[in-house]
């Protein structure tokens, strides 16, 4: 094969920046394909959470509330105990208004 005409119609330049990979918008599509899928669980989590969290939740399936119970604290659950481990006699009491909740909700009854 004798080829006479060929011709160089311009020179060949070389590509000073990558074209794979590119970290910038690899980034971006991460960072936005992470927001959308973190909403979603959230919304889903949301969306099936069937605990009954506040007396409202009961009342709305319209059933009666028989009663309830106040938070307790951890300060409820320690012990004072003495050098030796003994448990001394003293017990912490619950803040004031624990028992103002007490007793009103006592006179809600």
């Amino acid at each position: 094969m004798n080829v006479t005409n060929v011709n160089i119609l311009s020179k060949a330049k070389a590509q000073t920046t990558p074209i794979s990979p590119k970290p910038k918008l690899y980034l971006a599509i991460s960072v936005i394909v992470g927001l959308v899928l973190g909403l979603a669980i959230a919304l889903l989590k949301e969306l099936f959470d069937n605990k009954i969290d506040k007396e409202e939740d009961i009342e709305a399936l319209g059933l009666t509330v028989l009663g309830v119970t106040t938070y307790a604290q951890m300060s409820d659950f320690n012990k004072n105990t003495n050098k030796n481990g003994t448990q001394s006699g003293t017990k912490s009491s619950p803040p004031s208004d624990h028992k103002v909740n007490r007793s009103s909700k006592r006179n809600k009854r």
